[in-house]
C-alpha cells in the first residue's frame, strides 16, 4: 500500500541509523558517554520532526463510518490520508514508548556513570593502598636485612662472651686451687711472730757467744803476753 510506503520512507533514516550504530558497536572503538547522549538527542529530534511532518500532512478526516466509507471510495490521496490518521495513534504510542526508553536509557547511563566513578575512586584507593603496602614491604625488607646483620653481630658477640666467661671460670678454678695451697693470714702472722722471736733469740745467743769468745781471746792474749 501507499501508506506502508510512506511509513517506510519516514522510518528508513531511523532504521538506517540503528543499523549503522549496531555496526559501529561491533568495531573495537570505545564510545564515550557524551557521544551516547548526543545520539539520543539526535534520535529524539528526529522523532519530533516526524510528528510535525505527520501533523502538517494529515487533514481532518471524518469519524463517521459513512463519511469514512465515502472517503475510502473517493480519491486514493484521501484514502491514504485517512489511513495515515489511523496509524498516527499507533505511531505516536511507539514514539512515546521510544522516548520513554530513551529516558530510561539515559537514567541507566547516568547510574552507570555514577557506578563507574565510584569504582574508579575505589580503584584509586586500592592503588594508593598497594603503593603504600609496596613501600612498607620495601621498608620491611630493608629493616629485615639490618635485623639479620644485627642478629649475626649479636651472635658473634655472644660467642666471644661465652669464650671470655669460660676463661673466667678456668681462672676461678685455678685461683681456688692456688688459694688452697696458701697459708691463712692469721696463721701466717702467728708463724711470722714465732719466726721473729726465734731470730731475735738466735741473735742474742750469737751476741752472747761473740762476747764470750772475745773474753776468751782477750784472756788468751793476756796469758801469752805475761809469759813473754
Amino acid at each position: 500500500m501507499n501508506t506502508n510506503k510512506a511509513l517506510n520512507i519516514e522510518e528508513e533514516p531511523v532504521f538506517y541509523e540503528t543499523a549503522q550504530s549496531t555496526h559501529d558497536d561491533e568495531k573495537p572503538i570505545k564510545t564515550d558517554m557524551k557521544t551516547v547522549y548526543q545520539e539520543f538527542d539526535r534520535l529524539k529530534t528526529h522523532i519530533h520532526s516526524m510528528q510535525d511532518r505527520l501533523k502538517s500532512t494529515i487533514a481532518q478526516c471524518p469519524e463517521d463510518k459513512s463519511e469514512d466509507l465515502e472517503l475510502w471510495l473517493s480519491s486514493p490521496e484521501k484514502r491514504e490520508i485517512c489511513e495515515l490518521k489511523k496509524n498516527q495513534e499507533i505511531l505516536r504510542n511507539q514514539i512515546n514508548e521510544l522516548t520513554n526508553n530513551c529516558a530510561d536509557a539515559k537514567d541507566q547511563i547516568k547510574d552507570l556513570r555514577m557506578r563507574m566513578r565510584s569504582k574508579a575512586r575505589q580503584i584509586l584507593r586500592l592503588q594508593k593502598m598497594i603503593v603504600k603496602m609496596i613501600t612498607i614491604k620495601d621498608s620491611l625488607e630493608c629493616e629485615f636485612g639490618k635485623f639479620v646483620k644485627r642478629f649475626e653481630f649479636v651472635t658473634n658477640i655472644k660467642a666471644v662472651w661465652e669464650r671470655v666467661l669460660q676463661k673466667f671460670d678456668n681462672q676461678k678454678v685455678r685461683y681456688s686451687q692456688l688459694e688452697q695451697s696458701f697459708v691463712p693470714r692469721a696463721h701466717f702472722l702467728e708463724e711470722k711472730k714465732y719466726f721473729t722471736a726465734s731470730v731475735n733469740e738466735i741473735k742474742e745467743l750469737v751476741k752472747g757467744l761473740f762476747v764470750y769468745q772475745n773474753c776468751r781471746f782477750k784472756d788468751l792474749d793476756d796469758r801469752l803476753a805475761s809469759k813473754v
